[in-house]
């Protein structure tokens, strides 16, 4: 099974949602997203690689803020 990797639009974490899937639900803070309207990190992701995905991107994010937070 294929999925995208979307953020969310009220709290900007990534998520997985399944390709083809018209919203999904944010598992951080509880928002409803509409696919279409969401920024789209990947597409095309197989379900075993999610996990990793969504790793690395938030392991990038708390580095990039930890640089913006020492300056």
């Amino acid at each position: 099974m294929l999925y995208s990797v979307m953020l969310c639009k009220r709290c900007g974490q990534p998520g997985a949602v399944r390709e083809g899937s018209k919203t999904f639900k944010c598992v951080y803070c509880g928002s409803r997203n509409e696919a279409s309207r969401s920024v789209t990190v990947l597409e095309h992701v197989e379900s075993r690689d999610v996990p990793a995905v969504i790793g690395k991107l938030k392991s990038a994010r708390s580095k990039e803020n930890g640089l913006i937070k020492r300056y």
